[in-house]
């Protein structure tokens, strides 16, 4: 299946194979060759060394948090930064990411940006429509092999190790991050009453 940016495995979800836990993945796809076949032409990636990055942790700026979800005024902007790439750099090729409301907002790669470990892109003002909720996240991503084709130009063929943070943002009016915020400090004004009195 093609998706956002490029082709995605692994049936009937097409999540490339996503696995609960880091030992059901790394049993799925153990180190080695794995080849690849598009419009006719093979594509050995050579996945090997376990180089996964460190976590990725996102700050958010311009709205506030309840509930689980970050919550923003969609009239307002919203600014997402990665926390650093610790490795990035020290494989063939390194890349960061930043993706909201619906696709990659924000691509960086070693190769063409050697300087900045970290990430950041701001979402901006009205891109959020009010009453819906938008995953956003971010990550890293360690490419230990990287085969470019000629048959196939323009694309990124490589074996990557990838860590990425995902959140939910709700888009809603200014009045109820307002109520929300209020909401939060009332309860945690009653949870501190509560501790005096016992």
């Amino acid at each position: 299946m093609y998706g956002p940016g490029g082709w995605r495995y692994g049936a009937p979800n097409f999540n490339d194979f996503g696995s609960p836990t880091l030992s059901d993945n790394n049993s799925n796809f153990g180190s080695g060759i794995y080849t690849f076949t598009v419009n006719g032409t093979s594509i050995p990636l050579n996945l090997t060394g376990d180089a996964y990055p460190n976590d990725p942790i996102l700050t958010l700026s311009g709205g506030v948090w309840s509930g689980g979800k970050y919550l923003i005024d969609p009239s307002q902007s919203l600014s997402i930064t990665t926390n650093a790439f610790s490795a990035y750099g020290t494989h063939l090729d390194d890349a960061l990411f930043i993706y909201a409301a619906g696709g990659v907002r924000a691509l960086q790669f070693h190769s063409a940006v050697p300087g900045a470990n970290f990430l950041t892109y701001t979402v901006p003002a009205f891109t959020f429509v009010a009453g819906r909720d938008y995953d956003v996240g971010g990550g890293f991503i360690a490419a230990v092999d990287v085969n470019p084709v000629a048959a196939l130009p323009g694309s990124w063929n490589a074996a990557t190790y990838s860590v990425s943070t995902a959140i939910v943002v709700q888009a809603v009016p200014e009045p109820s991050i307002y109520l929300a915020m209020l909401a939060g400090l009332v309860g945690a004004l009653g949870f501190a009453a509560r501790r005096k009195l016992h």
